[in-house]
């Protein structure tokens, strides 16, 4: 079994809220040099960011799981992670169908660069990244799962955008994987207290870094499978056969 340092949360500058820093080559490096050898880029809604990502990561000994942070109909934010960019493809074309048709302030919310693997600016990105899409999460865990992907209701333990706030618990035919706690949460034993509230759902962490310092500094999981790959990170999130996900480290 295989040690994974993985932070499975990261926005890049295509994402309005992130730094101009977070290029996929500055993470990718920044990832390479400090052990985290296990990333996804999970920017709003889109993915146009990935495809550097995961070349720069075939370079530099860093595998970078396609994925994305959706906003979904409820309001809650869910991690959505593949480990091909073929299915991630599928999966971008039913958000494009459903995205709300706003147009993005940059002024307001932030610039949405898309950019190379030499960080070279390729274009911006003029939809309103920031909102929510017309499917609701438990289409959308449906759908990722068809696709052999998998989804993580994110930050369950803060106010805002949290599919737990919205429901009050989470459903326990709603399809996801797991849940993640911000690092404060888990350190306060958000493990336990959201227990009841989840289902039993196993915990993960991640920085949800929109800035350099937030990656290096922030949660990350040491995974323990063979390859990763997602059919992988399902059997280490239901710690079977000797793999298993101990989350809440620190570089």
């Amino acid at each position: 079994m295989l040690k994974w340092v993985a932070d499975l949360h990261i926005h890049t500058l295509l994402s309005p809220c992130a730094a101009v820093e977070m290029t996929p080559r500055h993470i990718v490096l920044k990832a390479a040099a400090h052990g985290v050898n296990l990333i996804a880029i999970t920017d709003h809604n889109v993915s146009a960011n990935v495809l550097p990502a995961v070349r720069l990561g075939q370079e530099h000994g860093v595998a970078v799981w396609p994925g994305m942070e959706v906003e979904t109909r409820e309001g809650g934010h869910m991690v959505v992670l593949f480990d091909s960019l073929r299915k991630m493809l599928a999966f971008q074309k039913l958000l494009d169908e459903n995205m709300s048709g706003l147009k993005n302030n940059p002024e307001r919310f932030g610039g949405q660069f898309v950019v190379d693997e030499n960080d070279r600016f390729v274009r911006e990105e003029e939809r309103l990244l920031l909102a929510a899409v017309n499917l609701d999460a438990g289409a959308l865990a449906a759908y990722a799962a068809r696709l052999g992907g998998v989804c993580v209701a994110s930050h369950i333990d803060r106010p805002a955008y949290s599919l737990l706030t919205y429901f009050g618990f989470i459903p326990p035919g709603l399809g996801l994987a797991a849940v993640e706690l911000s690092g404060a949460g888990l350190r306060a034993g958000g493990e336990q207290k959201y227990a009841a509230l989840t289902g039993g759902l196993p915990c993960i962490t991640n920085s949800d870094a929109h800035v350099m310092d937030d990656f290096l500094g922030g949660p990350k999981n040491h995974i323990y499978m063979k390859e990763p790959v997602i059919g992988e990170f399902k059997l280490a999130l239901a710690a079977a056969g000797g793999r298993m996900v101990a989350a809440g480290k620190f570089l």
